[in-house]
């Protein structure tokens, strides 16, 4: 018989020390489970020599470590021996995923609640000309076509079960199992938003399309109808590209985005993102073998107010190709920002409820997608061929 308690990593060395010296005397048979126990070294031997036989290396790490203190020990000890140096960390090694780069490239906009069906947007277009004055003529009338343009919403889900035992279990290894599968729910919705944002959502039931509209910036109409969309001249993606050649690709960008706005704000001033593939990162960085004049250095020369920055999302965006997504922030009497995405309700409970053997609770938010306000703000750019303008 064996008596099973948790030795936690308030033991010190020295009474792990200790541990070894009962333990060897037991392997001579000096000694028995229960003087270890009076001593207050008490273990689950069977789960220790699970360790053993299924962990590589276990063995031969505990041995080392008993060889190295100078303490003889045969193997029926080690199976025991090993429980006193299992010692759970404080913190917890997290694996990462993909960042989530819309909400901090676009920025994210609340509006509505959890009720909310669709975001509609107000459109207004000018109307009526302006006319030379004649004493007996009929001045023109201006005014404003109304219209709107709109984006349905969609509401998502999330729910967790806690039972008493796994809280038991997960405190061992000094977590809380409530809180971590709180903290999945909303690192799941932080993933799931952030593809939602890049590519929208086609909805389907039964085979029939909801025709809902839910676009991510990768596939908004509004950019797409306005054929905003170009091919640079050289692949900046190539591990043969030279400074000069991503400098002439960059003074194309600028001057077609300069074509684009049409006198509407100042490309030189107003806020910018070159917003590139992370494969593209290295054709800025790439030195003149002379001069080492780069890519970075002639941005913070002729184009010092527009920021590049890189997104995983993008290595893939054109049809499985690189693609830049080059914009403005904002447009100047436009009236709304260039780019918006948008949530209708954050992430909240809907209930809770105790269960047979702990208890369950419900998520839910929604999201109402991306919506262009300003087309000719916008451009996106794949690699390779001839440009091809507007």
């Amino acid at each position: 018989m064996h008596i099973q308690t948790i030795v936690t990593d308030s033991a010190s060395a020295e009474s792990c020390r200790k541990g070894f010296l009962v333990s060897d005397a037991k392997a001579k048979s000096d000694f028995g489970y229960s003087d270890l126990a009076k001593m207050g070294f008490t273990c689950d031997a069977a789960a220790v020599k699970m360790a053993m036989d299924t962990v590589p290396g276990y063995k031969e790490a505990i041995t080392a470590f008993a060889q190295d203190a100078g303490l003889e020990l045969g193997d029926a000890n080690i199976d025991a021996l090993g429980q006193f140096f299992t010692l759970f960390n404080e913190q917890t090694i997290n694996v990462l995923y993909r960042g989530r780069t819309a909400a901090q490239t676009f920025g994210v906009k609340t509006m509505g609640d959890w009720t909310t069906e669709r975001v509609v947007f107000k459109l207004r277009e000018l109307t009526g000309s302006t006319s030379l004055y004649d004493d007996w003529s009929r001045a023109a009338y201006a005014a404003y076509n109304y219209g709107w343009d709109y984006r349905d919403t969609v509401r998502l889900e999330w729910a967790l079960e806690v039972t008493k035992l796994e809280e038991a279990v997960s405190s061992v290894m000094r977590r809380n199992a409530y809180k971590d599968k709180k903290d999945a729910i909303v690192l799941e919705q932080s993933i799931f938003t952030n593809e939602f944002f890049w590519t929208g959502l086609a909805l389907a039931q039964n085979g029939a399309s909801w025709n809902k509209k839910l676009y991510g910036v990768l596939n908004e109409p509004n950019i797409a109808s306005a054929g905003r969309k170009a091919n640079l001249p050289v692949d900046p993606g190539s591990a043969t590209i030279t400074v000069d050649e991503m400098c002439a690709a960059l003074r194309t960008i600028k001057q077609e985005f300069i074509t684009d706005l049409q006198g509407n704000g100042d490309v030189d001033s107003m806020p910018i993102e070159l917003a590139c593939p992370i494969a593209w990162q290295s054709a800025f960085t790439v030195p003149n073998t002379v001069t080492g004049y780069t890519a970075y250095k002639w941005m913070s020369e002729n184009w010092s107010n527009a920021k590049v920055s890189f997104k995983p999302e993008l290595d893939t965006a054109d049809d499985g190709d690189p693609m830049m997504i080059v914009f403005a922030k904002s447009v100047p009497g436009v009236g709304m920002d260039t780019i918006n995405l948008i949530e209708t309700s954050k992430l909240h409970l809907i209930g809770a409820m105790p269960s047979l053997k702990g208890r369950e609770e419900a998520y839910s938010a929604s999201l109402a997608g991306a919506l262009c306000a300003a087309p000719l703000g916008v451009k996106f750019w794949a690699a390779g061929g001839e440009s091809s303008g507007s």
